[in-house]
Formats: C-alpha cells, sequence, structure tokens
C-alpha cells in the first residue's frame, strides 16, 4: 500500500513538472494573445532554419506581414474587437496548406512579429509557388470577418525577403523583408515587393531625413522664403506665399521629400 501510495504520489508530481514545463515554455515561446510563436522563439527557428538550408543548398523566403486599416478597426471599435481580429487573422494564416510547407507544424514558420505584423518563413522553390503564396495569404486576409456584430475587412502590405540571395543573416532577412513591407505599404505595387538595395538606399535615406527633423528647429536649419502673388492687371503684389526650405548637413532637401516624412512621424 505504501509503494502504491509512493507510485500514485510520483505520478501526480512528474504530471504537475510536465504542466509546469509545457507552461513556461508556452510564456516564454509563444505569443498570449494568437498562440503563434513569439518573435524570440521565431528568431530561435529561423536561425536553425538557415543552418540546415546552408548545409542542404536550399533556399527560403521570409515574407513581412503587416496589415492595412487595423489602426482603424482599433480606434473605431476599440481593442478587444482589434484583439479578436488579430487572432482571426492567426487562425487564418495557419489554416492556410502552403504556409504549413516545411515538414513541420505551422507554428514552426509563423509566428506574430508585434502589434498587427506577421512572419512567415516557407522554403522557396519558385517565383510562381511565392507569388501563389502571397495571393493565398492576401486572398484570407481580405475575406470579411463578423467581430462582435460588425463586419470588418482588413488588407495585407507584404515585403519579402529571399535566402541567401539577399541575407544569409536572420535579423538582416527581417529588416529587408521589412523595408521591402515599409514600400509597398507607401507605393502599393503590385502585390508584394520583393527586396532591392535600391530599397535599402531609400530607406536610408528617409531614415536621415526622419531623425535630422527631431533636432532641425532647434539648430535653425528651417528658413523662410517668400513668392510674391502679383495681380497682373495693376502690376501689384496682392499677396505673398511662405514657403519652408531645409538645408540639413549642407544638403538642401526638398519640401516633397521632408513634409511626408514630417506628417507621418507627427513631427509637422
Amino acid at each position: 500500500q505504501a509503494n502504491r501510495q509512493l507510485d500514485a504520489y510520483t505520478h501526480s508530481l512528474q504530471t504537475k513538472v510536465e504542466n509546469r514545463t509545457a507552461e513556461i515554455y508556452r510564456l516564454s515561446n509563444l505569443d498570449p494573445l494568437t498562440s503563434l510563436m513569439n518573435r524570440n522563439a521565431f528568431l530561435q527557428k529561423l536561425k536553425s532554419t538557415l543552418e540546415e538550408a546552408s548545409l542542404k543548398k536550399e533556399h527560403y523566403a521570409l515574407l513581412f506581414i503587416d496589415l492595412d486599416g487595423f489602426k482603424d478597426v482599433n480606434d473605431g471599435f476599440g481593442h478587444k474587437v482589434g484583439d479578436a481580429v488579430l487572432s482571426e487573422i492567426a487562425i487564418r494564416l495557419q489554416e492556410l496548406e502552403v504556409v504549413m510547407g516545411l515538414d513541420d507544424k505551422s507554428e514552426n514558420v509563423l509566428c506574430r512579429w508585434g502589434g498587427d505584423e506577421f512572419l512567415v518563413c516557407t522554403q522557396f522553390v519558385g517565383a510562381v509557388s511565392l507569388a501563389g503564396l502571397v495571393q493565398d495569404i492576401l486572398s484570407s486576409i481580405s475575406t470579411p470577418m463578423s467581430i462582435a456584430s460588425n463586419n470588418i475587412t482588413l488588407g495585407a502590405s507584404i515585403g519579402i525577403a529571399k535566402y541567401p540571395d539577399d541575407s544569409t543573416e536572420p535579423h538582416e532577412l527581417i529588416q529587408y523583408a521589412d523595408i521591402s513591407m515599409y514600400y509597398q505599404k507607401k507605393h502599393g505595387v503590385g502585390l508584394a515587393k520583393h527586396f532591392t538595395p535600391a530599397l535599402f538606399d531609400e530607406f536610408q535615406h528617409d531614415q536621415v531625413i526622419r531623425d535630422g527633423l527631431k533636432s532641425a528647429l532647434h539648430n535653425r536649419e528651417f528658413s523662410l522664403v517668400f513668392q510674391p502673388i502679383v495681380d497682373i492687371k495693376q502690376n501689384k503684389t496682392w499677396a505673398v506665399e511662405t514657403l519652408l526650405r531645409w538645408e540639413h548637413k549642407g544638403k538642401v532637401i526638398s519640401p516633397a521629400e521632408f513634409i511626408p516624412i514630417a506628417e507621418k512621424s507627427g513631427r509637422i
């Protein structure tokens, strides 16, 4: 009887340890809202995947997905509805058969990067199959959903970086895919944007402007020019248009460049 009691206690203790271990894994590796891999877990998985790909000479594509119109959902319907939308999007992405293409569960190739951003890592076997995956993702996300009696329709911007063509480093692949997504969201050309070195140059230029704007006013880098508006009949100036000019580190930056960035960053 004592042995049976001891066995029962040992089994109970073992079950508690297993449950606690599973809980620790969930807290440290899974996003609490969507149960997808979180950022840290995905980075570890991506690193091991690329190390294996290097040995097998395989190619992969990293997709950076950002939802279009999600901010309006949060502002208009509240964060509870926004959370429900993110959970629904996560389920839809998991259900895509093409996403589950690494001979493993979808959680091993899909993560919620943060906010309304998702990452997908998939083996790249050709431009046609990748285009099909992009189309499937966009179609799935754009399908209307009913959340708390609200009909909600979203879109998505997708940036793509390829291993090893664009980079062999996990962090660089994510950065390049993010830059491509940013360009896609800004210009909306095609279904998705593939990374190119020119995109990186443009992104860095925008970053210089964004950082320079933080101290431009304090450093007195702005100046005004005045363009007269003339009444032709009377040959008199009847008004003056005041225009802003910016010289940063010896270079004149066009208002067409810095005004949109000032507006988007909230510094206008």
